[in-house]
């Protein structure tokens, strides 16, 4: 499913990651704490993501025309159901997601992606989350007909991971520096590591503006089935803005540029650059 590369992107750079780490590099400035959130039982917040992508494949020296997703408009709520010292249950839905807008992509394109994503809408969560940002369980179901899709599933809790910035419990103060390093798999199959840098740029009344680096990179080489991959490297910059009495940001910038050349088949070199752009805003 084309959408599938924007959210996972968008979220993780990796699908699936296997293993999540933090590592601390800085303790920032006096006075320092702890970087939770502790939204009250009852807190229903709505957040709206955008999220556009485009990619240039050129094999062999031949350029193919640009790829370009129409924007992806989707509406999350969330109601924390229960609330303690070791996280929160929220109750998550997702009232609208609409595709694109005239002049953006075919007709076509956008039809047939509104209508792989529009069962996202019938999906109900309930996601424990605790105070620094990490998933602890989700449970899924829908209100239409049938099974749940895991594949919207997935795509929705990369949406979810793009809100849920993971933080050290330790105590932190402006200028602190955090990375999260993330080893997983990519959708095409290779193995990925993301290496995200978090620093704390500012206080923001009771909340914290945090700034990000990211580096993505994979060992090459690496076979993925009968193609190998020869490189593969990737940078993000981001900006987000966090207060504790919310589970989500009030605001998520993110902006990606990927590159990665395979070997198709021993034969032909192909190559994909590609850029991302999400944002995320928490609405009254």
């Amino acid at each position: 499913m084309l959408i599938a590369a924007v959210l996972c992107t968008a979220v993780a750079f990796a699908e699936s990651p296997d293993t999540v780490s933090i590592e601390v590099l800085e303790a920032g400035q006096e006075p320092r704490t702890a970087l939770a959130v502790a939204p009250a039982p009852g807190t229903v917040e709505t957040v709206g993501i955008d999220m556009s992508f485009t990619a240039d494949v050129v094999n062999e020296g031949i350029a193919l025309p640009t790829h370009t997703m129409p924007t992806l408009h989707l509406t999350v709520r969330s109601e924390v159901v229960e609330a303690d010292s070791r996280g929160f249950r929220a109750a998550i839905t997702v009232p609208r997601v609409v595709v694109g807008s005239s002049g953006e992509s075919t007709d076509e394109l956008r039809a047939a992606t509104q209508e792989a994503v529009a069962p996202m809408m019938q999906l109900q969560g309930m996601v424990t989350i605790d105070p620094f940002g990490a998933p602890v369980t989700t449970q899924w179901s829908t209100a239409a007909d049938g099974a749940v899709d895991p594949n919207l599933v997935a795509e929705l809790e990369r949406a979810i991971e793009l809100l849920q910035i993971r933080r050290p419990p330790e105590p932190l103060g402006v200028g602190a520096r955090w990375t999260v390093t993330r080893i997983g798999t990519d959708e095409l199959g290779y193995s990925v590591t993301d290496i995200e840098t978090w620093t704390v740029a500012e206080r923001k009344g009771d909340g914290w503006a945090f700034d990000l680096t990211t580096l993505q990179r994979a060992e090459v080489p690496q076979a993925v089935g009968p193609h190998t991959l020869k490189s593969h490297t990737g940078a993000a910059q981001g900006r987000a803005i966090l207060d504790p009495a919310h589970l989500h940001p009030a605001t998520v910038e993110l902006g990606l540029s990927l590159r990665t050349r395979m070997l198709l088949e021993g034969t032909i070199t192909s190559t994909t650059t590609s850029t991302l752009s999400a944002t995320a805003s928490r609405q009254p």
